[in-house]
């Protein structure tokens, strides 16, 4: 069991005043048997009210709106959050029995969105891929671990390749990106071999761990293995969650997952600001700790009067 504390602050600023910003917030981390929310602090400009509620996939979402004119929106979170051990992943069903249970699962309607699968260019050489992998003869338990190690060696890590606006295809084509497109990809491979699945945003705690994205905010995937449930996998890593991952939102895809999105009204441009710090939760690393601040690219400003704004598909390039 960790204790971690985690310091997320995001600022908009834009380069004329704008009004009436209303936003949705996606930063509460899940309460469930492998994590707990201990205590968690919201301050946003102008202290709007917040109102919460839970989306249709289970997360829970804040929504808020600073009506006044302003040049900058901040929002600061601050959480402490207990982890627990995660089971070991083991599956005591024999592989006939285990895609027998998979074949059930599929009828449940809480599955049906963790299956879908989008239009995909590569499709016929993604099936080659999983042909030549031969995991239609493994167990679950062991094809989900093919296929992460699959992405990790198979796909470059360089945060320069991908765009915000990069698709899976071109992921695919180029072999490379970032987390974010990792997660995707495997999502997309665990779908086509047959198991619901889904994308997860969080942090990896605390800064220092070894791990690619420590300190920082990372994406991964889950896949669901009858008698176990969803097992998570990280592809940017090679490895499977432990007790050091912190599980923000699950969605079918990385744009379920946003963290901070919404509009305004104005003719003006943005730019971006995340910093992130982790530590343990009495501080003994806390100096240490890597903060994220990547200043983001300014956008052209905008004829209409509101502007939508996807933190998640800026904030994720950023991921180390």
């Amino acid at each position: 069991m960790s204790i971690f504390k985690i310091h997320h602050i995001t600022r908009y600023f834009y380069d004329f005043p704008v009004t009436e910003s209303a936003n949705e917030i996606r930063l509460y981390p899940k309460n469930d048997e492998l994590q707990k929310l201990k205590e968690q602090n919201i301050e946003i400009t102008g202290n709007p009210e917040i109102l919460t509620y839970d989306d249709f996939l289970g997360n829970k979402v804040g929504a808020f709106t600073v009506p006044g004119v302003h040049k900058e929106m901040v929002i600061n979170s601050t959480i402490l959050v207990e982890t627990k051990e995660v089971p070991k992943f083991v599956c005591s069903l024999s592989k006939e029995k285990c895609d027998e249970a998979i074949r059930k699962a599929k009828s449940d309607f809480r599955m049906y969105e963790f299956l879908l699968q989008e239009p995909f260019h590569y499709e016929e050489e993604a099936n080659l891929v999983l042909n030549e992998l031969n995991i239609t003869q493994s167990h679950p338990v062991d094809a989900v671990k093919i296929l992460n190690e699959y992405v990790y060696k198979n796909f470059k890590y360089n945060s320069e390749l991908t765009t915000v606006n990069t698709t899976t295809d071109e992921v695919w084509r180029l072999k490379g990106g970032v987390c974010q497109d990792f997660a995707n990809v495997l999502v997309l491979l665990l779908r086509l071999y047959g198991l619901p699945s889904r994308y997860v945003s969080g942090y990896i705690c605390p800064n220092k761990s070894g791990l690619r994205g420590d300190g920082a905010t990372h994406a991964w995937a889950e896949a669901w293995i009858p008698e176990y449930g969803w097992i998570g996998l990280d592809p940017t890593n090679n490895c499977t969650v432990n007790d050091k991952y912190v599980r923000l939102c699950t969605g079918r895809k990385f744009s379920d997952c946003t963290p901070v999105k919404g509009t305004y009204k104005g003719n003006s441009g943005q730019s971006l600001e995340v910093i992130v710090s982790v530590g343990y939760e009495d501080g003994s690393v806390l100096e240490d700790v890597m903060r994220q601040a990547v200043p983001w690219q300014s956008v052209a400003p905008v004829e209409k009067s509101t502007y939508e704004l996807d933190l998640l598909l800026q904030m994720q390039q950023q991921q180390q």
